[in-house]
Order: C-alpha cells, then structure tokens, then sequence
C-alpha cells in the first residue's frame, strides 16, 4: 500500500482525474460484455484491443490513448504484467484514428469528433483586440496582461489563469513574488522572468520568459500597467483585478480561463476579428512568431517548452 502511495503521486491531479475517467470506462465496457474482475487485471491484449476497438466514432484520438495510458498505468500501480505490445498498441491507436477520420468526414462540422487546427493568435491581431479594450478598467488590463505573456512567454493558459477561483494555491500557481524583471541573460539582454512553481511535467518548476517588445504588445508594459490598475500583493495571483461587490467594495478576483477568455472574443469580436480563438492559440501563436523571427526550431521547442514536435504542425 505504501509503494502503491508513493508511486500514484508519480502523476499529476488533473492526470489522474483523466486516467480515472478512461478506467471507469474500461470498466463499464466490461460489464457489458460481462467480464469477471479476475479478467480485468491483468488486462489481457486481447481484452485490451476490444476496448480501443469500442471507443472509435464516440472519443477522439487523444481521449482514447490518454485512457489507454491510463489503464496501463492502473497495471503499473499494482505490478501487473502489461500484455499488450508496442506494436499491438500502435497498430490499435493508427486504426482507430483511421476509422475516426472516416467517420467524422461524413458528419457535419458540429457533430465531429476531431478538431481543426486552432488559429495562431499573432502579434499583428493582439494589438488589433487592444483597441477594444480599456486598459484603465481593472479586468482588461488583467486580461491584456495576462494575454501579452501568454503569446511572448510561449505559456500555457493554465499556467497564468486558474481554472476556479477557490482553486489557488501559490504552491501551484505563480504569484507576484514569482516576477523577477530585469534578469541578464547570457547574450546580456535584459529578461523579464514568471517562474512557474510546479507544472506536470516538472515537480520543481519551470521558467517563462520573455524580453522587450518593441510595440504595443510589450508584456513589460502591460504587466507594469496592469499592476498600476489592480496593485496585486506580493503573495496573490499576478493577474488578480480589482471588483466592487454588492456592497460597494472593492474585492480582490483571481483571473479564471473561462473569465480570460470570454473577455478576449469579446474583444476580439468588436474588433470585427472573425476567428473564434481558443485558450491554446496563444501558445500557438507565440511559437509562430519567434518561427518567423528566424529562431532555430530547437530554440523554440526548449523556450516554448514543447515535449514533442507537435508545435512543427503549425
């Protein structure tokens, strides 16, 4: 039980949520096909390939490997042998991506499964959204903060917005303290950092950054207006805005991703931009634009800190 504990903090909340939402289906497949718990664990491959061959037409590519991993993981946890082999796995995954394609095509755009490229959310359309927005009012100049380091820094969403507002937790999400300006860096240019306290693919945390923007977009300027608007504390989030409560006083609000973004199209659409963009064409959109500076691929993949070659697509 104990190794069991030490090896299950291995992964991150959000990643054990998703796993335990792959094996509650591996689970519900089973008793409809009335397999004895015995059978279950462990999973034998070809159990395991009647599973994927059921989730085609109902998940995406994504949903079914992440609960794969899941099940894999779940065999891992308790020491189980794992009987389906690399080759099985990926000759299951190519299939089912195959057979998804085939079926989405003949779908409507609403009905599908699989999703299009999301748009880069670039320079040139940020400072296009500013104009819609007042930077003096304390949830836009949070937002344009938030949205500049987002598209320079290469950053997640998540890693600047929380996802509710009773969920910060300054172990896991940066604050004000976390902001270092004015850092050298090796070819002595001045750097503005956000360290990040923990993320999932490292406990320890990692680094965004991001130097002087010649143009309205510069994240140095927004931030340094955005904290002028909303004076977040040392210890708070640092996109937390300024709200008055029914009362007539003013509280404090952390920036959610549901907040952020409906902001931002609503900006967006007033600036007669037509794309509907996502959480995740930020990051998108700042790997473009040092791409078309000239920076090696390389380069970008360590500073946008892509685990893959996924970011080559756009």
């Amino acid at each position: 039980v104990r190794v069991a504990a030490v090896m299950s903090v291995a992964w991150a909340p959000s990643t054990l949520e998703m796993y335990g939402a792959g094996l509650l289906l591996f689970h519900a497949i089973c008793n409809a096909r009335s397999i004895p718990e015995p059978s279950r664990a462990p999973a034998s491959s070809e159990l395991l390939c009647v599973f994927l061959a059921k989730l085609p037409g109902s998940y995406s590519i994504s949903a079914l490997t992440n609960y794969l991993a899941g099940i894999q993981a779940w065999h891992h946890l308790y020491w189980l042998p794992w009987h389906l082999d690399s080759t099985q796995q990926q000759l299951m995954v190519r299939g089912a991506a195959a057979m998804l394609f085939r079926l989405d095509v003949e779908q409507p755009p609403s009905l599908r499964i699989t999703r299009a490229k999301r748009p880069p959310l670039t320079i040139a359309i940020l400072s296009r959204v500013r104009t819609h927005l007042d930077l003096s009012v304390s949830l836009d100049a949070a937002v344009y903060a938030c949205a500049t380091a987002l598209l320079h820094g290469i950053a997640r969403s998540g890693e600047f917005t929380v996802t509710k507002l009773s969920a910060f937790n300054p172990q896991l999400y940066v604050t004000i303290s976390n902001v270092r300006r004015g850092v050298t860096d090796q070819d002595s240019n001045s750097v503005t950092i956000i360290h990040l306290p923990r993320t999932k693919s490292a406990p320890n945390g990692k680094d965004v950054y991001w130097g002087k923007q010649l143009d309205d977009t510069d994240p140095d300027d927004a931030l340094a207006n955005h904290e002028a608007v909303n004076c977040p504390q040392p210890n708070e989030h640092p996109f937390t805005y300024e709200v008055l409560n029914r009362s007539g006083c003013i509280n404090c609000r952390l920036l959610t991703e549901d907040a952020f973004i409906r902001r931002f199209q609503a900006a967006s659409k007033g600036a007669g931009i037509t794309d509907n963009y996502s959480n995740h064409c930020f990051r998108i959109g700042g790997t473009l634009e040092y791409l078309l500076q000239s920076l090696p691929f390389e380069v970008v993949k360590v500073k946008g800190r892509w685990l893959s070659d996924a970011f080559c697509l756009y």
